[in-house]
């Protein structure tokens, strides 16, 4: 569920860009870009900005992780048994966590890549 609403707030954020970059797109489809041009240029921006948020991400989660960990490790009564560590970081899921943002954002960019792909470069010069 946390996956479509990722995808969805970033399909609107892509709607937006491309909305606001029409004209540029419809000028690049005039002087001879291809649809699939287009849409491989709004995906590699998605793929740009998807990589650069799992990384905040994941540095920002494992930060904020850590400092709550030592809180709460801080704040315990002294307890029959020793706990080193609340928090596992396995590099495993740290991994798939990057991918499923990445996912997230391919998936959001899609349909807005298609839509800017779409677009009619006399139709849209006249506007």
């Amino acid at each position: 569920i946390l996956l479509a609403f990722a995808a969805f707030g970033i399909a609107q954020s892509f709607f937006l860009m491309v909305a606001e970059r029409r004209h540029e797109l419809v000028i690049l489809r005039a002087l001879g870009a291809r649809q699939r041009d287009l849409r491989r240029l709004i995906m590699s921006v998605s793929l740009l900005v998807g990589s650069i948020g799992a990384l905040l991400g994941l540095l920002l989660g494992g930060l904020v992780s850590k400092v709550l960990e030592a809180l709460v490790l801080g704040a315990l009564p002294e307890l029959p048994i020793e706990l080193s560590a609340l928090v596992a970081l396995e590099p495993k899921v740290l991994g798939g966590a990057a991918l499923l943002g990445l996912f997230a954002a391919l998936l959001g960019a899609w349909l807005p890549a298609l839509r800017a792909a779409a677009a009619d470069p006399g139709e849209a010069l006249r506007s």
